[in-house]
């Protein structure tokens, strides 16, 4: 499967089932896959025009390292090799391949053996990394935290294999040190840990080498989603339409002191291509609204009457709930159950999730609802400490098995989530990390649902556009000094590079 998320169980499941069907030694599926990295290696600029140092360890991961430089010594390469290890343990596949090259290869046993390592660092363009790859579950110690330590202080480009060291491979947490990647390799299939927690501050840019190992079949189906997959997605607008062909985003949002949540929203609706776009609050607080939009209307209701001034929704109209509505007013309760129970794409952000949290069950069974919580507010609508998310994989797993709405749990990688399948959208930035950015995504939602038949799809697309707009501004500006509404300001762009990838 395509860009396939995996735990560590299910990829050590999946390299036995390759075995098994194509009666394979553990050593062939090595070697198939150290061949695999080479290949990727030789090809690759800078890598291929550069001397390379190998950094293995006593594993199987180890073990492909030394399939890699085994490769490049007998295509001529210049290359150094360093195996290390604690003790003479090593693992059998990798001991192996070691008894091929022991001539080549310099063992580093004890801290007091690394200055060897750091007299050849000096001497090499960049490190190829492969000392745990999936296999570490403890935190780095005795020489392999010096030798952590020592490629972090080499100022060298370092290649990981599979998972930098020291990385968790299910969880993204360092356990106690990591190696600082400049590229990491995965095998086969990206790793939970590659996204999670400080995954992405670790692994540099992300590749999969395929090496033909076959999948497993699991409960979900966890897939990341980059930019090259939404290209195309983003198509040019007809010439022969109007702005009813985009639908009418309706914001239910606002208080005294937040007006400024539901004008993001809407103003983002319409960036991301709605043809109207309307506020939707209580008659007491229309003289609250005094921001000079003209782009955007004001509707207004009243709670003693509910049905008749909020109306129904005809197919045209999206609803987005809880933009700045604050958490004061107990009415409206009675506002999220009267939208809900029109089949209307209905998006339900920030607020609004304190609100609909007593239709939790019900929401959470209807096809057109999606709710965007961050970590936070994920917690406190399903009712949980922060103890019981730490296994964020197992947890969402569990509350979104056998449900019909869809989940965008927001992060530094944000996950959108319907029972059975997860797509996980990680070319963010952390430009993103700033107050009102939830407010233009859940806009930019609304406004992918009104012109896509598949809501799931359409929510993916706003991810991506809101990510993409995120990753414009750092490209131009850096990560400091972006507000939410800056993300208006390239939404055009955003657009522009997902539709045929030009800025």
């Amino acid at each position: 499967m395509h860009n396939q998320i995996v735990s560590a169980k299910t990829m050590r499941a999946m390299d036995a089932q390759t075995c098994k069907l194509h009666a394979m030694t553990g050593l062939a599926l090595m070697e198939r896959a150290g061949r695999a990295i080479f290949s990727k290696l030789s090809t690759t600029k800078p890598w291929c025009e550069t001397r390379p140092l190998i950094v293995c360890g006593p594993g199987n991961n180890g073990g492909d390292g030394l399939v890699v430089a085994e490769a490049l010594l007998l295509a001529g390469m210049d290359v150094s090799v360093c195996l290390v290890s604690e003790d003479q343990h090593l693992s059998t596949e990798n001991r192996q391949v070691y008894e091929r090259l022991k001539d080549r290869v310099h063992r580093i046993q004890r801290s007091e053996d690394i200055e060897w390592l750091k007299q050849q660092i000096s001497c090499h363009d960049w490190i190829l990394e492969a000392l745990f790859g999936i296999g570490l579950t403890r935190p780095i110690e005795g020489v392999f935290k010096a030798v952590v330590a020592l490629l972090n202080a080499s100022g060298k480009s370092i290649v990981s294999i599979d998972l930098p060291a020291g990385l968790h491979t299910d969880s993204g947490q360092v356990l106690g040190m990591a190696v600082n990647a400049t590229e990491t390799w995965a095998i086969q299939a990206f790793k939970f840990g590659h996204f999670l927690a400080d995954g992405k501050d670790y692994c540099g840019r992300l590749d999969c080498v395929d090496v033909g190992i076959v999948p497993v079949e699991t409960p979900w189906l966890h897939q990341c989603l980059t930019e090259e997959d939404f290209l195309g997605r983003f198509p040019m607008r007809k010439q022969n339409v109007h702005k009813y062909h985009f639908g009418h985003v309706l914001v239910f949002g606002g208080d005294t002191s937040m007006m400024g949540a539901p004008v993001l929203s809407a103003l983002a609706s319409m960036r991301g291509g709605a043809g109207l776009a309307s506020i939707v609050m209580p008659e007491q607080l229309r003289s609250a609204y005094t921001f000079s939009q003209p782009e955007i209307m004001i509707k207004t209701y009243c709670f003693e009457a509910l049905p008749e001034t909020i109306g129904e929704l005809d197919e045209k109209e999206l609803s987005i709930f809880g933009p700045g509505l604050g958490k004061k007013t107990p009415a409206y309760e009675q506002v999220i159950e009267h939208i809900m129970q029109q089949p209307r794409p209905l998006i339900i952000d920030a607020d609004g999730l304190h609100y609909a949290k007593r239709w939790r069950s019900e929401l959470l069974g209807k096809p057109y609802v999606v709710i965007t919580p961050h970590g936070g507010e994920f917690n406190r609508f399903f009712d949980l400490s922060s103890r019981q998310d730490n296994d964020v994989i197992a947890t969402v797993e569990t509350l979104m098995q056998d449900t019909e709405a869809i989940l965008v749990l927001k992060g530094p990688v944000t996950l959108v989530v319907r029972s059975g399948r997860a797509c996980w959208i990680p070319f963010g930035s952390s430009v993103l990390a700033k107050a009102g950015t939830g407010d233009v995504l859940s806009g930019l939602i609304a406004a992918r649902a009104a012109v896509n038949t598949s809501l799931f799809d359409a929510t993916c697309e706003a991810v991506a556009l809101h990510a993409q707009a995120g990753k414009c501004i750092e490209r131009r500006h850096g990560r400091e000094g972006l507000v939410a509404s800056d993300l208006l300001a390239v939404m055009h762009t955003a657009f522009r590079s997902l539709h045929d990838g030009t800025e």
